[in-house]
């Protein structure tokens, strides 16, 4: 029998193995955040901050992928003051941190098990500079809404995704999103210039800073070693040079971005660009 190429197979559509799985919220988080946890944070973000109801723990389990992890509690900080705070809280109580925007991941990246924090919320806005060629943006900002802003100056932001008319840069950025209609040359990755971040130290570096380099180093020192390190050793391996060349001249989001290693010189530089397409794997003390 011929059979077109790709054509499907639902003969082939079976269950997954394994036994059925309830979906309940376990019995530590029935009545919403444990009672310690709660009382720390709200002490140190303010009760209208953090979100401790089951109900909130629920709602906030899900993104738009099939996969479900209920947190401890989610916290909604307005400044960078409040992330630096929140990393403190985490490294000091070895507790993990994961930030989300606007939940449209398809792989589960906005999900955590632990403290969650929603960059949503209070981090909306964004101003056009340069007469539209640059745009200055919080990570809540919708990228629609970005593109709307760029419309009247005939420009647009670079990754198109599906989901444009709700992710937002945060999430755009630490996806390394692209699009139908955005080439490699447009994706997140090729798209940034400059960014503020916060380490899980607590360090807040802003790229754009004439000693934005000698701070970091000073923050991250072993980082900022490492980095280097890693640049020395690929940079030794022509073969593997090529290849990683190779791997980022076609569609490949999946992962860290090695080529990041090539197209940054200084630790500064290879870090920024690291972290568009981290994929919500740079966390606050992650636990062993």
């Amino acid at each position: 029998m011929i059979r077109k190429l790709f054509s499907a197979g639902p003969a082939r559509i079976g269950w997954c193995e394994g036994l059925p799985k309830s979906d309940a919220v376990s019995a530590s988080l029935v009545d919403g955040t444990p009672s310690d946890l709660k009382a720390d944070l709200v002490a140190l973000m303010g009760k209208q901050n953090v979100l401790h109801r089951a109900i909130d723990l629920v709602r906030f389990a899900s993104d738009a992928s099939p996969y479900r992890l209920v947190p401890q509690v989610v916290v909604q900080p307005r400044t960078t003051d409040d992330i630096v705070k929140l990393f403190r809280y985490c490294r000091e109580n070895g507790r993990h941190a994961t930030l989300r925007s606007a939940g449209t991941s398809l792989n589960g990246q906005s999900q955590s098990d632990d403290i969650l924090i929603d960059v949503r919320r209070h981090w909306y806005g964004a101003k056009v500079e340069d007469d539209g060629c640059r745009v200055r943006a919080r990570p809540g900002m919708i990228l629609g809404h970005v593109n709307a802003m760029l419309g009247r100056y005939g420009r647009r932001v670079g990754p198109d995704p599906a989901s444009s008319n709700a992710c937002t840069i945060g999430g755009v950025l630490a996806n390394n999103s692209g699009g139908m209609r955005c080439t490699v040359k447009n994706d997140a990755y090729q798209t940034v210039s400059a960014m503020t971040f916060v380490t899980p130290s607590g360090a807040v570096i802003d790229t754009s800073a004439s000693d934005a380099e000698a701070a970091f180093e000073r923050a991250e020192p072993d980082l900022a070693i490492g980095l280097l390190e890693l640049r020395r050793q690929l940079l030794a391996d022509r073969e593997l040079v090529d290849r990683v060349r190779r791997k980022y001249a076609i569609r490949n989001t999946h992962g860290y971005r090695l080529c990041a290693l090539l197209d940054g010189e200084t630790p500064l530089e290879i870090f920024r660009r690291l972290l568009v397409g981290s994929e919500g794997s740079w966390r606050s003390s992650p636990r062993p």
